[in-house]
């Protein structure tokens, strides 16, 4: 009697976990999907990319091309775990050193706002000299990406974290 009982509840088991197996993976293929083309734009990003998000990137951001900043992204998605709304995925970043960088990159600035010119172009050519000086090393994080899917479309919940994730180094000022 024991041992059908068993047998019961390992049929009731395994046909409870298979239910859910089959949209959890389809979920989890197409978050996995979505931050995957996520990163590709960052990767992949040139001047023109970031020119049509922000609206005057030149003065917002001093002069400094964004794009610079994913010159050497590269990722690896990892595990991922999935229902049909939410997912949490693994993802290592390698990135430039950004906390080095930039602290090289303010203290480079210090004699330019001394100047009794301004070239709003310089913080660009500064920034662009260090990013391809081939001074800094390359770092490697791995972060959990939480994604949410709405009206049938996925996003990530914490961009701020995200954008964290794609520059290792650099801690939350928060």
């Amino acid at each position: 009697m024991k041992r059908i009982i068993a047998i019961v509840l390992c049929v009731l088991l395994l046909s409870f976990c298979g239910c859910s197996t089959a949209q959890d993976e389809t979920a989890a293929a197409e978050a996995k999907d979505y931050l995957e083309t996520q990163l590709d734009i960052f990767k992949n990003a040139g001047k023109a990319d970031v020119d049509e998000v922000i609206s005057n990137p030149e003065e917002s951001l001093g002069g400094v091309n964004l794009s610079l900043y994913y010159k050497y992204l590269d990722y690896t998605i990892g595990k991922c775990s999935a229902t049909d709304d939410s997912a949490k995925i693994e993802v290592t970043i390698k990135n430039l050193d950004f906390a080095t960088l930039m602290e090289d990159y303010y203290k480079a600035l210090e004699p330019y706002y001394l100047k009794s010119t301004y070239d709003p172009e310089e913080p660009g050519r500064i920034f662009e000299k260090l990013v391809n000086s081939g001074k800094y090393k390359m770092l490697e994080n791995t972060s959990t990406i939480e994604l949410t899917k709405k009206d049938g479309k996925w996003s990530v919940d914490d961009p701020e974290a995200f954008a964290l994730a794609l520059m290792p180094g650099v801690e939350p000022i928060f």
